[in-house]
């Protein structure tokens, strides 16, 4: 898990744009877990790559609030989930498992629930 303070970062909405904008990424359905799922093509040339699949929860004024990055089918050997998300102010990068993807919301609240429980010692 990192932690960042998130004032320092862009929006989740500049990332999804800069995602979109630099792969050429493409809404191909709009529910999958409850996250708008987006794939790019394959890049061509010696070195082609699939990029990641990316899936993301907007609330409802249409700012993304969850940002998941994950390994498309197939790709790798241990495919998984980058997943980014903001709570008190703070940045959360965490990964886990693609299996865990339709649980990301639980994941989410492992992480959250994992740092509120750290014990505050004023001096």
């Amino acid at each position: 898990m990192l932690l960042e303070e998130s004032s320092i970062r862009p929006t989740f909405n500049v990332m999804v744009k800069n995602f979109v904008d630099s792969k050429s990424y493409q809404l191909v359905s709009a529910d999958v877990y409850g996250l708008e799922k987006f794939t790019a093509e394959k890049s061509e040339g010696k070195y082609a790559t699939k990029p990641d699949d990316m899936f993301v929860e907007r609330d409802q004024n249409g700012d993304v609030i969850n940002f998941l990055l994950c390994s498309p089918p197939n790709t790798d050997r241990i495919p998984a989930c980058e997943h980014r998300f903001r709570n008190n102010k703070l940045l959360y990068k965490i990964s886990w498992h693609i299996s865990e993807l339709p649980n990301w919301r639980k994941q989410r609240a492992a992480a959250i629930d994992f740092l509120d429980n750290f014990e505050v010692i004023e001096e």
